[in-house]
């Protein structure tokens, strides 16, 4: 979860783990795939809906194939291991080919609702991902070497963040959809991709079927990436990929941040947050996107831990967004401590700093005269939270909103234990990263920090 005015960072080109994750099972959040509690591994065999499948998960539907237990399918669906509508013996059996990391065929719920039937375990494979935030995850699992074809924004705009030689480019920086049109599908069988970790769309799942290599379709992976399906993502792919370390490592990274910043808020008046997304073509739209679906959008997922979020379901896209007219942050919306705007388009790793005061101080004429703009509330950040990495830049946000009680030391060190263990691109970031508004035409929070 990544959040206030983000780190623009000039980079040189980054078994199951025995530890229970501190207590989020009973968090709430509104994604249609989570229903059975934050951290539930979607795979079939996971019986007992928790990040894991292993001894518990065998022993439980051991009980119920000896009429020890009665099973409820509306609880535990995924205790149905090989996916037929009833448990038996071949359940067991399946639960204990996964344990055992034995090849063979896996079922999964995908975003799409579908229980989709998928390689196991996903070793040794040539990839395809279709955006960013599906190059992130590949790296966090320790899998980029894998990767032979990347869409054009991960070569293009990232490329000094993932080493890119050799890596045939698809796509678009603008579209995932375009990785997979006709001159992407040829690219990727040309290459014998047999794994696509795609974005989660229709228009991209079309193309992904069409992947054909040596008369086998290529496998996919069609899992949200953002909000609060980011960490239950990373934990199924992890047992899906064998890399359940890597996967717990990275939940207990993301758990770590939230605890912290929530312990030393607790207590604590709290800011009312706004979020919206800045274009690069502002001056010619009418409106305002406005970022309010909470556990859905990533950058609101974020500052929920830290503040008061708008949250307003009402009229959203599939990624949490809707228009807003200009005139309403200066009616109905006049009323938040700070508006944070993400800047579409815009990577972390690309943007230099005085074109980062420049957009800044453009943007914030949007919101002259509101109760925030009048009392520094005004926070900028590259757009970098539609992916894994929002939180990386948790505790920047914690900081430049309350930096009374957070430092940028400790923002900082939270940033560099990203990179050094989540990531393929090597940073110092101490000494590379320029992570918030430094110019002097408006005091922010944080300014006299």
């Amino acid at each position: 979860m990544a959040i206030a005015a983000v780190a623009i960072i000039v980079v040189a080109a980054v078994a199951v783990v025995a530890v229970a994750l501190p207590g989020k099972d009973n968090k709430s959040n509104s994604d249609p795939n989570e229903g059975f509690g934050t951290d539930t591994v979607v795979i079939y065999g996971n019986a007992n809906n928790d990040s894991y499948i292993d001894s518990d998960d065998l022993n439980m539907v051991q009980e119920i194939v000896d009429k020890k237990s009665t099973w409820d399918r509306s609880k535990n669906p995924f205790a149905d291991a090989n996916c037929d509508g009833q448990i038996t013996k071949e359940d067991v059996d399946k639960i204990q080919m996964i344990i055992d990391k034995k090849e063979g065929k896996i079922f999964y719920k995908n975003y799409f609702g579908e229980d989709q039937e998928i390689s196991f375990p996903l070793k040794n494979k040539k990839i395809a991902v279709t955006y960013w935030q599906q190059a992130e995850a590949v790296a966090i699992l320790g899998q980029w070497n894998n990767v032979k074809v990347a869409n054009a924004y991960v070569t293009q705009i990232k490329g000094n963040q993932y080493p890119c030689e050799g890596i045939v480019e698809v796509g678009t920086t603008g579209s995932s959809a375009k990785s997979v049109d006709d001159n992407g599908i040829s690219a990727m069988i040309s290459a014998g991709i047999n794994l696509i970790i795609a974005t989660p769309t229709s228009a991209v799942k079309t193309g992904c079927e069409k992947v054909i290599v040596d008369g086998v379709q290529a496998d996919a992976i069609y899992l949200w990436h953002m909000g609060n399906s980011s960490i239950p993502t990373i934990l199924t792919m992890g047992i899906m990929f064998d890399q359940e370390e890597k996967a717990q490592k990275y939940a207990k990274f993301c758990y770590d941040l939230i605890d912290k910043v929530e312990s030393k808020l607790e207590g604590k008046e709290k800011k009312d947050i706004i979020v919206t997304t800045m274009y690069a073509n502002q001056a010619s739209r009418s409106d305002i996107t406005v970022c309010s679906g909470v556990g859905r959008e990533g950058t609101c997922t974020v500052l929920q831990h830290l503040g008061n979020v708008y949250n307003n379901w009402k009229g959203i896209n599939d990624f949490g967004m809707a228009s807003y007219q200009k005139e309403w942050f200066l009616g109905e919306g006049d009323k938040f401590d700070v508006i944070f705007m993400a800047y579409s388009s815009v990577d972390q790793l690309t943007y230099s700093q005085d074109k980062f005061n420049s957009s800044f101080e453009e943007f914030i004429e949007y919101f002259k005269n509101t109760k925030a703009y009048n009392n520094h509330g005004m926070i900028g950040a590259p757009y970098i939270f539609a992916g894994y990495s929002m939180f990386s830049m948790m505790m920047y946000a914690a900081w430049m909103l309350y930096p009374d009680l957070f430092s940028l030391e400790e923002a900082q060190d939270s940033l560099q234990e990203w990179f050094d263990n989540f990531t393929v691109a090597k940073v110092d970031v101490k000494k590379d990263a320029v992570c918030y508004y430094t110019g002097d035409k408006y005091q922010t929070l944080y300014a006299d920090a």
